[in-house]
């Protein structure tokens, strides 16, 4: 049976909160800044490697290895989740699957990192996530409308490196994903709810 997305606060999920992050350690909108705002995070929570100790929240690096895509030059959190922040990805990606196989009782929930205000391609990135939600304690999780008014001015509006705005991220993925599901056999469902950075 296929593995359907959680959508709501992942505040509100038991288990680890995966927040992703930049190298930069400036954690200013999404999912950062609500983890800096509730003092679960800091400036050096930027990577898996260095997630806050005994806590429910782990950081996953998004930004910060490919300053070629960034808005404003030598920021990491301005950079592009493309090139080698991809990489960067699938490396903390690996790290949060051997986590999970080393507690395989402990519930993970894995928002849509990259996608939202990484501005990364739903056909690079979403097959990484497709490895991790592989395993049976990691959770695809989707913010619903409550969620994402609870925490409007985290999720305010940007223009993004190529200067388009994204009015409509889910929209832009889910057509993405069915133009390549037959080269990617997807295990997850995206109903009606908004992704990353957006409204549905």
């Amino acid at each position: 049976m296929a593995k359907k997305v959680i959508v709501g606060d992942i505040w509100k999920q038991k288990g680890f909160k995966v927040v992703s992050t930049n190298l930069g350690g400036v954690h200013g909108r999404g999912l950062a800044a609500q983890a800096k705002q509730k003092g679960l995070i800091t400036r050096f929570n930027k990577s898996f490697a260095t997630s806050p100790k005994n806590s429910d929240v782990i950081t996953l690096a998004v930004k910060g290895n490919a300053p070629e895509t960034a808005k404003v030059r030598g920021q990491a959190y301005s950079e592009q989740t493309t090139g080698k922040n991809v990489e960067l990805l699938k490396s903390e990606v690996k790290q949060l699957i051997q986590f999970a196989r080393k507690n395989p009782t402990k519930n993970i929930n894995l928002p849509f990192v990259g996608l939202g205000f990484g501005e990364g391609k739903p056909d690079e990135i979403l097959p990484i996530l497709r490895e991790a939600e592989k395993e049976p304690n990691i959770h695809l999780i989707s913010k619903d409308e409550a969620t994402v008014k609870r925490y409007q001015s985290t999720f305010r509006a940007g223009v993004r490196s190529d200067k388009s705005k994204v009015k409509n991220l889910s929209k832009a993925i889910k057509s993405r994903v069915s133009s390549t599901s037959k080269n990617m056999p997807m295990n997850f469902s995206y109903g009606n709810q908004g992704l990353p950075g957006t409204k549905a």
